[in-house]
């Protein structure tokens, strides 16, 4: 109805309620995207608290996602809602981020004392469930300090006070299970009952991992229980997943413990000439001795020792060689030294973005100054243009070491992207997804990995934050519908290889994109059944029913 009425204010407040009624970890793409929807709408009518409450939503899911990429450009991007998140007695949000990137980093002083100051603020602001948040707070940083025992009366009282909240019991079976205490971790497990009547719900995902705060990725308790199942590769790809991502995030204590956690997988699986162990644990104790990690370091000697053997540390990463665009899930560039653009004029990035929709084709300056500044004659345009193009020239080469049409080309007539200089992720992507695919219908051996190589650089939505822009639908129609037939192509794949983790995985994802696509649905509940998951097939059932009978 909102949007039939073609109120920005209205339809904003409509999506505010919707992602209101559905916080679960199977909405998080599209609380993403209506995130950003908000933010254009708030955009659109001039409206300060719209934006406010269209930005909480959007950092939240973002770092719910682990985007700590897009997070970060998403505070840079827009200083303005900074200062309104505290202008508008929204400082508890911005100290709760704070305490959050803090806990990401490693440093649990700075945790700590942010965390205070959010509890002391929310309370004066009468904020209910803020003890909660900064006990979910607190135990993260806990953890951080090794001293997470030091709460099981705080989770215990919590189980009592709130019985109806399996997360609770599941974060006790946590804290004892990792203490050696594994009759009263049972006993805790034993008053969830069945796991297929957790509701769904933001904390769903905490209660399915069995950690509080988890921080870290769900790889990490997949791997630990493939390998207690004796499921020894699955085990050594969820670890190795877990490595990445941990990484990807930027969260240097799981990073720390996902490496000493496949080291040991590979000691405890007889492959202890695994060239990576050394590796693995020198790096971890490094990080650990410089985080202050004490509960690590002790781990990392014990590994040491086993190994034998002394390591070296890896090579770093050699800088990149040309500038990076991203546009999947979010807009960042960065120079070819690997400075990330700090933005100073929303023409130039709204420029920039153009230039990549365009896909390296020229694009007449007229047009150009059409789409930046409608309904403004060309004559007075001229210097305009030619500003944010060599704004846009200054980002991805800070320096000015090379001529001004090294990577973006430009005559009298027309701009363009010099794709053969510049990386952009979406052609990347698309390059891969070609082969992929092509690799799929010829039967080549290796399309699998080829497949599950594109659907992994595949990082979101082409330009997310233009959803109503005319010259973005091109390239974000054929990215979406690229995604779409390589999640299918690997979802084939894997049932005929009779891989049904990497089949439920994408028919999954598949799910997200159309709910009531009936024959994914229906080949996502047999897989679910098949692997033993006989509660995720019954909830998949609940979820579709609900959707297709849903006004």
């Amino acid at each position: 109805m909102a949007r039939r009425l073609g109120d920005p204010v209205a339809l904003g407040y409509a999506l505010i309620a919707q992602q209101a009624t559905d916080l679960g970890p199977r909405t998080l793409a599209r609380r993403t995207a209506t995130a950003r929807e908000i933010l254009v709408l708030a955009r659109r009518a001039g409206d300060p608290t719209l934006a406010v409450q269209g930005r909480f939503l959007l950092l939240n899911a973002l770092l719910e996602r682990g985007d700590i990429r897009g997070l970060d450009a998403g505070i840079t991007e827009s200083p303005e809602a900074a200062g309104h998140l505290v202008d508008r007695n929204h400082a508890r949000f911005a100290l709760w981020l704070a305490c959050s990137r803090a806990l990401l980093a490693g440093d649990a002083d700075r945790a700590e004392e942010v965390a205070e100051r959010y509890l002391a603020l929310a309370i004066d602001h009468g904020e209910p469930y803020a003890p909660r948040v900064f006990g979910g707070q607190l135990g993260a940083i806990r953890w951080l300090q090794g001293r997470v025992l030091e709460l099981e009366q705080v989770y215990e009282d919590q189980a009592r006070a709130n019985p109806d909240e399996a997360m609770w019991a599941a974060v006790l079976a946590s804290l004892r299970s990792s203490d050696g205490r594994f009759d009263a971790a049972r006993e805790a497990l034993a008053a969830i009952g069945d796991l297929g009547t957790v509701p769904d719900g933001m904390h769903w995902l905490v209660t399915m991992a069995l950690g509080a705060a988890v921080w870290g990725p769900v790889a990490r308790p997949l791997g630990l229980l493939a390998l207690r199942l004796g499921h020894t590769e699955e085990a050594l790809s969820h670890l190795a997943h877990a490595i990445e991502v941990s990484a990807r995030i930027g969260s240097r204590p799981r990073l720390v413990e996902a490496k000493l956690e496949l080291a040991a997988a590979l000691l405890e699986t007889g492959r202890a000439d695994d060239h990576r162990i050394a590796d693995l644990v020198a790096e971890a104790r490094a990080d650990a001795d410089e985080l202050g990690l004490t509960q690590f370091l002790e781990r990392a000697e014990h590994l040491m020792t086993e190994v034998g053997r002394p390591s070296s540390r890896g090579a770093p990463s050699p800088p990149p060689q040309r500038p990076t665009i991203s546009v999947l899930g979010t807009f960042e560039v960065a120079s070819a030294d690997g400075r990330v653009a700090k933005w100073s004029s929303r023409k130039a990035r709204e420029l920039l973005k153009i230039l990549v929709a365009r896909r390296g084709t020229p694009i007449h300056r007229e047009v150009l100054m059409d789409l930046l500044w409608a309904g403004v004659e060309p004559e007075a345009l001229g210097n305009r243009l030619s500003v944010a193009l060599s704004t846009v020239r200054r980002t991805v080469d800070p320096d000015r070491s090379l001529p001004p049409g090294a990577f973006i080309a430009a005559d009298r007539s027309v701009v363009w992207l010099r794709l053969d200089r510049v990386d952009v992720d979406a052609e990347r992507y698309l390059g891969l997804a070609h082969e992929a695919l092509t690799a799929h219908a010829t039967d080549r051996a290796d399309a699998a990995d080829l497949l599950a190589d594109a659907a992994a650089a595949h990082r979101g939505p082409a330009l997310p934050d233009e959803p109503y822009a005319e010259w973005a639908s091109a390239l974000q129609s054929e990215v979406t519908f690229t995604q779409l037939r390589v999640l299918k192509a690997l979802a084939d794949q894997a049932l005929a290889a009779g891989d049904d983790l990497v089949a439920a995985d994408a028919l999954q994802r598949l799910i997200e994109s159309d709910p009531l696509d009936h024959a994914t649905h229906t080949s996502l509940v047999t897989v679910l059944e098949r692997i033993g998951a006989a509660s995720l097939a019954a909830s998949e059932r609940r979820r579709y029913d609900a959707t297709r009978t849903s006004p």
